[in-house]
C-alpha cells in the first residue's frame, strides 16, 4: 500500500505491516475498555491511520462508525448525532468542546498486541453514514458478509490473470473510497495507491500524473473530480503525461453529465487514455458501494428523453438525436447516462407508484436486493422489506438490459401538470450564471430561485434562462449570502424553504413577462421593438418594468442594443449609460434625454403606464 498524504509525504507499507500496526492499536483500544460490538466513531486524519483504525476494529469485532460527510473535505470532520461509543482522534489538536466525553487521542495510547475476535457474516462490521442528499445522514448497518460480498462483486472490472494497480483519491469516509479503492484491491491481492483527498483538491492534475508515474490500471472519481482534473489539464497543458496504463476509471454520483464524461475522454485521449476506460457507475452506502457499472471498453450510452413523458410509473419517450445544447427543433430534451449492467451480487427492479414491477423503458423507483444490501439503519429507518427489497428513493429505468438513474424521486418539480427534473433546470441557470450556485425551491408562493447575492444581475439572468428554456413562471428570486448545505455538500432546500416561510428571506419579484395593459409612449414603443429584436422575446411580453438582464441580456447584448438605438433614434448611447437604465422604461427615458439634452424628463407620475 502506497499513501500520499496531505503534506505531500509518501509512505509504502506491506499488508503484513498494516496487520501488525492494526493489532497493536487493537490492544490499545481494548486497554481503554472497548469490547466486541462496541462502537468507535472514527475521526482519524490521514489514510494510513484511518485504515489502521478500521482494521484494528475489524480484528477485534469493534464496530467502526464512519464520519458524517462534511460540506468540504478540507474542513474538519464534525460528526453530528454521534453513535454511542468512544471517538478516536489521531491528531495533536485540542478536541472540540462538542466532542463526546469519551475521546481517545491516538498519540496518547499505549500500543500493545490485542486479542483477535473472529467476526461472523451477520455481525455488524461498519456503521456507514449515508450521503444526506435528501435528509439528515443515517447510519447504514453493513455486516461482514456485506463488505466481503460487495468488495468481491466490485472486482468485476479486474482482468483475469492480470495484476491490477488501484489508485484512489476519494475519502475513506465515503463508501466508494473505502470499498472501491481499498477493500477491492486488498481482497484481490493488488497493489493500491491512496491519495489524500485534500491533496487532490489542491492540485487535481496530480491524480492523473500519479496514474502515469505509478502505472495504475484502475482508478475512480466523482463527476466533480473529473471536472477539476479536466480544467487543470487544460490550464496547465502538462508535458509527458502518460495515461496509457489506465484500463478502468469508475465514475459514480447523482449527476452524471454526458458532456463532461465525453469531454474528459476526448481530452485525455491525447495522453494515451483508452476509449471506453471511463465507466459510469451507480452505487450507494446501503449497497456497500456498487450496484452497476458500464463494462470497460464499451462506449458511454446516453439516452435523450422528452420531458413531457416524465411521470413515475409511465413509459418514457426517447429521442434518437439531440444537439449539444440539449434541444431539438427548439424544444428542450433531457439527457441521461446509462450506468450499465448489474453487479453479480445484487438484483434491481423498477416499481411503480402502487408497488407493481414495471417493464423496460418505464420510469419508477429503483429497488435493490442482494448480499451487498445493508441490514437496515442504526438506530432506525426504513429497512428492506420482508422479501429483502430496499427502496432506494431513486428514479430509474431499464432499457435494452441496462440500468439508468434518472434522479431522486423528491427532485421532480411538478408544474402545471408537468414533471420537471430540478437538476436540469438548475443546470440551465448555471449556464447563464456559471460562477454562482443556485437552487430551485418550492414554497407556498410558488417556485423561487435562490442564489448568492454576489451578483444580482447574474441571478436575474439565471431566472430568465429557466423561464425561457422550461416554460415555467418563477414567483421570484431570493438573494442570500450563502446557500446552506447538507453534510454531503448539496444545497439544503428544506432549510431555504423554511427560512423563506419564517420571513428570514425576502423574494424579489421578476419583471412581468405577461402584462397585457402596457400603454407605451412613442419612445417606449420603439424601445420595446428594439428589445424584442435584440433579446429575441415576443413584443407582447414586454412591459415598462421589463428588465434587460432578466430577459437574458448580457454585456454583448448591450453593445447590440447601443447599435440599434443609434440606428433607430440617431443618438449614441454608451454601454455604461445603458447599464444604469436596465428597465424598458428607464432605457426609453435615457434616449429621451439624449435626444433632448436641455429638456427636463417627464415626471414618473406622468408616464403613460
Amino acid at each position: 500500500m502506497t499513501f500520499l498524504e496531505a503534506d505531500g509525504q509518501t509512505s509504502v507499507i506491506t499488508c503484513a505491516r498494516m496487520y501488525h500496526d492494526a493489532l497493536m492499536l487493537l490492544g490499545a483500544l481494548q486497554s481503554e475498555g472497548l469490547r466486541p460490538f462496541d462502537n468507535l466513531n472514527l475521526r482519524t486524519r490521514g489514510n494510513r491511520r484511518t485504515i489502521t483504525a478500521l482494521w484494528a476494529c475489524w480484528l477485534g469485532c469493534i464496530v467502526p462508525v464512519s464520519p458524517v460527510p462534511t460540506r468540504n473535505v478540507l474542513e474538519e470532520d464534525t460528526p453530528v448525532k454521534t453513535a454511542k461509543g468512544a471517538t478516536l482522534i489521531d491528531d495533536e489538536k485540542k478536541p472540540k468542546e462538542s466532542a463526546p466525553a469519551t475521546t481517545l487521542r491516538y498519540q496518547s495510547l499505549s500500543l500493545s498486541p490485542g486479542d483477535i475476535h473472529k467476526m461472523s457474516d451477520s455481525d455488524r462490521a461498519l456503521l456507514q453514514h449515508t450521503s444526506g442528499s435528501t435528509a439528515s445522514p443515517r447510519r447504514a448497518i453493513l455486516t461482514g458478509a456485506n463488505l466481503r460480498t460487495g468488495a468481491l462483486a466490485s472486482s468485476v472490472v479486474a482482468r483475469e490473470h492480470f495484476m491490477e494497480r488501484y489508485l484512489g483519491w476519494l475519502p475513506l469516509s465515503h463508501i466508494f473510497g473505502l470499498v472501491g479503492c481499498h477493500l477491492v484491491p486488498l481482497f484481490n491481492g493488488f497493489d493500491q495507491f491512496l491519495m489524500d483527498t485534500g491533496f487532490f483538491l489542491k492540485d487535481p492534475a496530480i491524480w492523473l500524473r500519479m496514474c502515469g508515474e505509478w502505472g495504475c490500471t484502475v482508478t475512480a472519481s466523482s463527476l466533480f473530480g473529473l471536472e477539476l482534473a479536466l480544467r487543470a489539464v487544460r490550464d496547465e497543458k502538462p508535458r509527458g503525461l502518460d495515461l496509457s496504463s489506465v484500463n478502468v476509471c469508475l465514475c459514480g454520483g447523482e449527476n452524471l453529465r454526458a458532456s463532461t464524461l465525453l469531454d474528459f475522454e476526448t481530452e485525455m485521449s491525447r495522453f494515451g487514455w483508452h476509449k471506453g476506460a471511463l465507466c459510469p457507475a451507480y452505487g450507494l452506502s446501503e449497497a456497500t458501494m456498487g450496484v452497476s457499472c458500464k463494462p470497460p471498453g464499451e462506449d458511454i450510452r446516453v439516452d435523450v428523453i422528452d420531458p413531457e413523458s416524465v411521470l413515475a410509473g409511465e413509459p418514457l419517450r426517447f429521442v434518437e438525436t439531440s444537439n449539444a445544447n440539449g434541444t431539438l427543433c427548439g424544444k428542450r430534451f433531457l439527457e441521461r447516462v446509462s450506468v450499465g449492467v448489474l453487479d453479480s451480487c445484487n438484483e434491481a427492479i423498477v416499481r411503480g407508484r402502487g408497488g407493481e414491477r414495471l417493464p423496460e423503458e418505464n420510469l419508477g423507483i429503483v429497488h435493490l436486493r442482494g448480499g451487498n444490501i445493508c441490514a437496515g439503519y442504526d438506530p432506525d429507518g426504513p429497512n428492506p422489506d420482508d422479501d429483502g427489497w430496499l427502496d432506494t428513493g431513486d428514479l430509474g429505468y431499464f432499457r435494452r438490459g441496462r440500468l439508468t438513474i434518472f434522479g431522486r424521486h423528491k427532485d421532480i418539480v411538478c408544474y402545471n401538470g408537468l414533471n420537471l427534473p430540478r437538476r436540469d433546470m438548475e443546470e440551465s441557470a448555471s449556464r447563464a450564471a456559471p460562477n454562482d450556485d443556485v437552487a430551485i425551491v418550492e414554497t407556498a408562493e410558488g417556485l423561487l430561485l435562490f442564489g448568492r447575492d454576489t451578483d444580482p444581475g447574474n441571478l436575474s439572468a439565471a431566472a430568465f434562462s429557466i423561464q425561457r428554456e422550461w416554460s415555467v413562471r418563477l414567483a421570484g428570486i431570493v438573494e442570500v449570502p450563502i446557500l446552506p448545505r447538507t453534510p454531503k455538500g448539496t444545497v439544503d432546500r428544506a432549510a431555504l424553504a423554511a427560512g423563506f416561510e419564517s420571513g428570514l428571506y425576502e423574494a424579489r419579484r421578476l419583471a412581468s413577462l405577461e402584462s397585457g395593459d402596457f400603454r407605451p409612449s412613442a419612445e417606449e414603443r420603439n424601445m420595446a421593438e428594439i428589445w424584442s429584436r435584440v433579446l429575441d422575446v415576443p413584443l407582447g411580453s414586454l412591459s415598462g418594468d421589463s428588465h434587460f438582464v432578466e430577459l437574458g441580456g448580457d454585456s454583448l447584448s448591450l453593445f447590440d442594443l447601443a447599435a440599434a438605438i443609434e440606428d433607430t433614434f440617431g443618438v449614441s448611447a454608451e454601454t455604461s449609460q445603458l447599464r444604469g437604465a436596465l428597465t424598458l422604461k428607464e432605457a426609453a427615458l435615457l434616449v429621451e434625454r439624449l435626444r433632448n439634452p436641455g429638456r427636463q424628463a417627464p415626471d414618473e407620475r406622468d408616464a403613460p403606464l
